[in-house]
């Protein structure tokens, strides 16, 4: 008698909504790298800036940093918007403000000059 071994049948596909539904197969999603010339800039620039205001250079180095946070901010949220990663434009719309704020601090409240 010959001893034979049954493999399990695959089991069916899961049925999705939306594109693909008809084949029951999850519609594929297009990766698109995240590393362009406007990515690049930004993570550069990101490095120069904290390097800025962690260097304590006086209030006026430490406000070009906050500048310069602030530019690459916007690039982010540039790059965010062009990839549809809404978690990268939110989180740098608010680092926009928190910047901003340290632009107004350190280069343009007259109080503290």
């Amino acid at each position: 008698m010959t001893d034979q071994i049954k493999l399990a049948e695959p089991s069916p596909p899961l049925l999705v909504t939306g594109t693909g539904a008809a084949t029951g197969k999850a519609p594929a999603r297009e990766t698109v790298a995240m590393d362009g010339l406007l990515e690049w800039a930004a993570a550069i620039g990101t490095i120069v800036a904290a390097s800025m205001v962690a260097a304590d250079m006086g209030r006026r180095a430490t406000g070009w940093g906050f500048v310069l946070f602030c530019a690459v901010a916007m690039m982010w949220i540039a790059s965010g918007l062009v990839h549809s990663a809404a978690s990268l434009v939110i989180q740098n719309a608010a680092l926009l403000a928190i910047n901003a704020w340290g632009v107004w601090r350190y280069l343009l409240d007259p109080n503290r000059k």
